[in-house]
């Protein structure tokens, strides 16, 4: 499961960013803390932001998912 988004023109230049972001309340409310994907790009305007559920997600989300708890993988490239 993925969801991409572009921004401006898109990515350009093939360097990407990679971060995880955490939610409560079953994905409802952002965690404090967890980084987006403005910060991520910094000041640039194109570039294209993949969210999905890879790796250790899908597991972490089995354990923690009864809890509240989901964590999601944050890909920003530009």
């Amino acid at each position: 499961m993925s969801m991409t988004h572009t921004s401006g023109a898109g990515a350009t230049g093939g360097e990407m960013v990679t971060a995880r972001k955490w939610y409560a309340l079953w994905g409802f409310l952002p965690l404090e803390g967890s980084v987006d994907s403005r910060t991520l790009a910094g000041k640039r305007k194109n570039y294209t932001v993949h969210t999905s559920f890879s790796g250790w997600d899908i597991p972490l989300n089995l354990v923690c998912g009864p809890l509240g708890f989901f964590r999601t993988t944050l890909e920003v490239e530009y």
